[in-house]
């Protein structure tokens, strides 16, 4: 199956905005092509529209400009692109990893950063990266749940999703969960997969659970979704 080929009048449209984002930061195409490691001769032909650039070449360019990937390819709308803000990844969730706590201080003090559009303005605080399938109904696993800090318990309520952290020791385990309310007081925090194999609930409040804070979206390819 072939794959569809786009307008060339919407081509000319991203190799334009393209080439103007890129003018703002980078005075050639050959330092541009170089920060972001592609082929300058490849980068040449997106910025001058002769060739059409996938979603993938988007978002590595949209990272280093600090615009949305959506608008270098015309999905955002508007005529002006989307401000970004630069969010510190704060580790990764999965249910079957337990890692040294000392990984956390480490991402602590060396904090990579994703960069997202934040069309509503909301208090984007960190993102934490989805690594399986536990919380699947909401979260695919290779996306980012993006978060706000939870201050007091007063703020957690039935069906949010929430950053948990859950110690063993020294050991530490991140996963995402959907809060259940128990009918006797406190939570239960469940996984919300597809999956039986990925079936957890942990009780709350708990000495050895913490709620770090509160999912309010996800960023995949391009954007920042509403949950």
């Amino acid at each position: 199956m072939t794959k569809p080929r786009r307008d060339e009048k919407l081509i000319k449209l991203c190799a334009e905005r393209l080439r103007t984002e890129r003018e703002k930061r980078f005075r050639t195409a050959a330092a541009f092509a170089a920060e972001v490691g592609v082929e300058v001769g490849t980068y040449r032909h997106h910025e001058n529209g002769t060739r059409a650039f996938e979603r993938s070449d988007a978002q590595k360019y949209a990272r280093k400009l600090k615009v949305s990937a959506a608008y270098l390819m015309d999905l955002a709308g508007g005529d002006g692109a989307t401000e970004t803000f630069e969010v510190s990844i704060m580790g990764e969730a999965a249910l079957t990893i337990w890692h040294d706590r000392s990984l956390d201080l480490e991402r602590n003090k060396n904090k990579d950063t994703l960069p997202i559009p934040n069309p509503t303005g909301s208090a984007v605080r960190y993102a934490i990266l989805i690594k399986d399938e536990s919380v699947n109904k909401a979260l695919p696993a290779g996306e980012y749940a993006v978060c706000v800090p939870i201050r007091n318990d007063g703020d957690i309520t039935a069906g949010m999703l929430v950053d948990v952290e859950h110690t063993r020791g020294n050991l530490v385990q991140r996963t995402i969960r959907r809060v259940i309310a128990k009918t006797k007081g406190g939570f239960q925090l469940k996984t919300y997969s597809s999956l039986a194999q990925f079936e957890s609930s942990l009780p709350y409040p708990s000495d050895d659970v913490s709620i770090l804070g509160r999912v309010i979206g996800h960023y995949g390819e391009f954007d920042l979704i509403k949950n």
